[in-house]
């Protein structure tokens, strides 16, 4: 299962990097602009290099770190990494993540600044900010359910306190966990996770949509949560390998970097590593530093379990 989740966090990066110079663009644009994408082509209104990712991964990455450096989940920690982050003035970034951190910098305690912002904006439980983050957790705990969902929650309110926001950060870890356990009948793991999510001790909502019979012509690649996750999700459960889901869904535009970054992380875990084309993982920044933080969380994982 190490290929898996070296695979979650390259397919990850690799998804931001591709979405990334699409971001905001209707797919009208993107087409009279560049036709079909299917390589890293860099731009867009970042400025990106071919290959480079986004804050989805930048902060994907500290949260990895994070967990390595401290063998467990350390939100004092994460909330220092995050930080450091937001202090170099980056352009991009979610809207209540970064309010949530300059609250943090304005001296707002760690633990009452999300909620402090979750009263201020009443759209926080309607955007997909803050899912991306949580992902490392899914592949340390991926052989503990329970305490997958806990630590995901607690991660995911360190700067969204609206439930329902969260619970989406838990359901996406859910969901690589079973993958990483071995599963590979995709309706049984949307089955087996939606069970987990509709009988949970903890509050967490099941907010998986159901995209059986979706079809690409109803995706809307938007930041809205229900977006993210249907467009994620149909591009994970309709994909016949790698490549092909991740040129379907990026080609989409408007949220492309977070979406593709999801959805790359959803087919990493799935197909792995190898499925990963090679010349997109040559052109990929940092692609032996992510795939080694994939690799050291597998190991700590199973040593934690004796495995």
């Amino acid at each position: 299962m190490e290929n898996k989740c070296k695979g979650t966090l390259l397919g990850l990066a690799t998804g931001d990097a591709l979405g990334g110079p699409l971001e905001f663009m209707s797919v009208s644009q993107l087409q009279i602009k560049h036709g079909t994408v299917n390589g890293m082509i860099g731009g867009g209104w970042l400025n990106l290099r071919p290959g480079q990712y986004t804050e989805d991964t930048i902060l994907m990455m500290g949260m990895a770190e994070s967990l390595i450096e401290h063998k467990q989940l350390n939100l004092d920690d994460v909330a220092k990494r995050c930080l450091a982050w937001y202090r170099t003035n980056p352009k991009d970034g979610g809207t209540i993540t970064k309010a949530v951190l300059a609250a943090w910098q304005e001296g707002v305690k760690i633990e009452d600044a999300a909620r402090k912002i979750n009263e201020e904006v009443t759209t926080q439980s309607d955007n997909n900010d803050g899912i991306i983050r949580c992902i490392p957790l899914s592949l340390l705990y991926f052989q503990d359910m329970e305490k997958l969902m806990q630590e995901t929650l607690r991660a995911a309110m360190l700067t969204h306190y609206d439930k329902k926001t969260a619970s989406a950060a838990v359901a996406v870890n859910l969901l690589i966990s079973r993958m990483l356990q071995g599963e590979s009948d995709r309706k049984k793991i949307l089955q087996q996770v939606g069970q987990l999510l509709d009988d949970n001790e903890l509050g967490i909502y099941n907010v998986l949509p159901d995209v059986s019979s979706k079809k690409k012509d109803d995706l809307r690649c938007s930041p809205r949560l229900q977006d993210t996750l249907e467009a994620s999700l149909w591009g994970w459960f309709k994909a016949k390998n790698f490549q092909d889901a991740m040129v379907t869904v990026v080609n989409l535009g408007d949220d492309a970097d977070t979406i593709g970054a999801l959805t790359g992380a959803l087919n990493g875990a799935y197909f792995g590593e190898e499925s990963i084309p090679a010349d997109w993982l040559k052109t990929l920044e940092d692609k032996n530093i992510i795939a080694n933080l994939g690799r050291r969380l597998y190991k700590l994982a199973t040593a934690a379990n004796g495995k």
